[in-house]
């Protein structure tokens, strides 16, 4: 994968998840006006934003998993369409029931973005690039997760009678 092409992929994710972080939080400060445009009650507006929130939750795991099997581009794709769709449609709805329904819609959207971000970035930035401590130096086995989690010995450390082994200081990147 090319530099640009990562680069564009950080941006995008990075745009798609501020996006539906900040739509969770920014209609608490046009809550008062949404309140008297659409002569709606205060639990009305209330819900505008709680099943916003209801909507993302709860279909976060269900969207993550749909981003391992459809591929997460995909549906990067398909939350931001639906994304600013509903957004659309927000801005033209002349009802408070109409606004709660689209916002609940634009939640599962929106649920869609957060887990395909991560999955872009982790295939744009696989992590064999990223570097483990152990390049810094060397460091005893027993303080690195083990390979062979199942064998007798509880430390490769203490195979030659308490003195180092020569995987003790092993690099394992």
């Amino acid at each position: 994968m090319s530099a640009a092409h990562r680069r564009i992929t950080l941006t995008g994710s990075v745009v798609g998840a501020a996006v539906v972080a900040l739509d969770g939080t920014v209609l608490t400060v046009v809550q008062p006006t949404l309140q008297k445009d659409l002569h709606a009650s205060f639990a009305q507006v209330r819900w505008t934003s709680t099943g916003y929130l209801i909507a993302v939750a709860g279909l976060l795991v269900l969207a993550g998993r749909l981003g391992d099997r459809y591929g997460h581009r995909r549906l990067f794709a398909v939350g931001m369409l639906g994304f600013g769709a509903t957004s659309a449609g927000i801005g033209l709805a002349s009802g408070i029931g109409t606004v709660i329904v689209l916002r609940v819609a634009q939640g599962a959207f929106g649920a869609l973005l957060q887990p395909a971000t991560l999955g872009m970035l982790r295939a744009a930035f696989p992590p064999t690039g990223w570097g483990c401590p152990s390049r810094c130096g060397p460091a005893p086995s027993a303080w690195r997760p083990r390979r062979d989690r199942f064998s007798a010995e509880p430390w490769p450390s203490t195979r030659d009678g308490g003195r180092p082994s020569s995987s003790t200081f092993r690099r394992r990147c």
